[in-house]
Formats: structure tokens, C-alpha cells, sequence
């Protein structure tokens, strides 16, 4: 399929997240894709919690890029193979309470401070029944911009079950980071 920008492509994504209490905590994170059976984009996150440092790699044919970053690692971070889930162990431990801010590592080399809001409970509608949910709405931490930011910016949203928060439903917003663009992806099991 078409996947960040990239036409008629296969990719693979994968991540290792260690469980630690409520929280994901992110070890690795890769995305290839693959045209033509050979690889014409690449990023590798690696986290390291002791030098709290994530080192940043992507490979693009396409543009000539070679990019190796690091950033700081200041609390619960992911990226964008790892956010539903990371923010999956998030949401539904806060019942109600102030979700934390976490940090969001994008293949575009960016690294995004991410507020959460907590928006009305929405009926999902799919072709094998519907599903009440709840709704999260994922916006950079801007401080005072945060809200104007958040009404010019295509939004970010993800929806997670009402019978079981541990579940996520869907998502919408920014495939891999701010330039990309703006999906609707959706769990598909025996439960939809």
C-alpha cells in the first residue's frame, strides 16, 4: 500500500517495550519499507535509559538523507511505532485523573512534548456493529499555544473501548509525524 509519502510499498514495522508496572517502557523501535524487494527507508530509535539518551537513524534513499540524532530521554517517551500502545498503559490507569504528558520521537527527527485531553465518549460505527468509546485527544505541548496550536493543526485523536480501556479501537491523525498524512487506522479483530 502507500505508507508515508512512499507509493505501491510493503513495510514492516517492530518494537521491543518492556512492561514495568503501568507503564510501556520503549527498548527499540524500526520502520523499513520496501520497494522492489529493497529497503528505501529506514529509521531505528534505540533507547537508552542509563545515559537517558535515544539514538535516532534513518536512511532514505530517495532523498539521499543519512540522519543520526540523539535526544534526551526526560520522562515517558515513544514514537510513532510505539505511541498507541505506550499511551494505551497510560490512559487507562489515570481513571479520570490528569493524564501525564509524554514525548514523541517522529521519524521526522522531531521530538514532541504531547498533552492529552480527555474529549466526550463517542459511538464508533463499523460494518460489523458498533463500539462505545472513549476519546483522547493528543496535542504538542505548546503551553499557552497549546489550544490556538491545536485549531490549526490537524488533529490527533485515539479511542479506546469502554468495556475494556486496555483496548484500543482507533486512531486519527499524522501518520508519521507533522508533514505526513492524516490517516484513520483501526483495529480489526473477532471483537469489531
Amino acid at each position: 500500500g502507500d505508507y508515508a509519502g512512499f507509493k505501491d510499498v510493503v513495510w514492516v514495522s517492530e518494537s521491543q517495550i518492556k512492561e514495568d508496572m503501568d507503564r510501556a517502557v520503549v527498548l527499540l523501535s524500526s520502520t523499513k519499507v520496501f520497494s522492489e524487494n529493497r529497503v528505501i527507508f529506514q529509521s531505528t530509535k534505540k533507547y537508552d535509559y542509563t545515559s537517558k539518551i535515544v539514538t535516532f537513524e534513518l536512511i532514505q534513499e530517495k532523498k539521499r538523507v543519512n540522519v543520526r540524532k540523539e535526544f534526551p530521554i526526560r520522562g515517558p517517551i515513544c514514537d510513532d511505532v510505539t505511541m498507541v500502545y505506550v499511551f494505551n498503559k497510560i490512559a487507562p490507569s489515570t481513571n479520570g485523573k490528569i493524564i501525564p504528558r509524554f514525548y514523541l520521537l517522529t521519524d521526522e527527527s522531531k521530538l514532541y512534548h504531547v498533552m492529552v485531553k480527555q474529549r466526550a465518549d463517542e459511538v464508533l460505527h463499523y460494518p460489523s456493529g458498533q463500539r462505545e468509546t472513549e476519546k483522547f485527544q493528543l496535542m504538542a505541548d505548546l503551553g499557552p499555544l497549546t489550544e490556538p496550536a491545536s485549531k490549526i493543526v490537524p488533529p490527533t485523536y485515539v479511542w479506546f473501548s469502554k468495556e475494556d480501556a486496555r483496548h484500543w479501537i482507533q486512531y486519527e491523525g499524522m501518520e508519521t509525524g507533522y508533514e505526513t498524512a492524516n490517516i484513520v487506522a483501526y483495529k480489526v479483530d473477532d471483537t469489531l
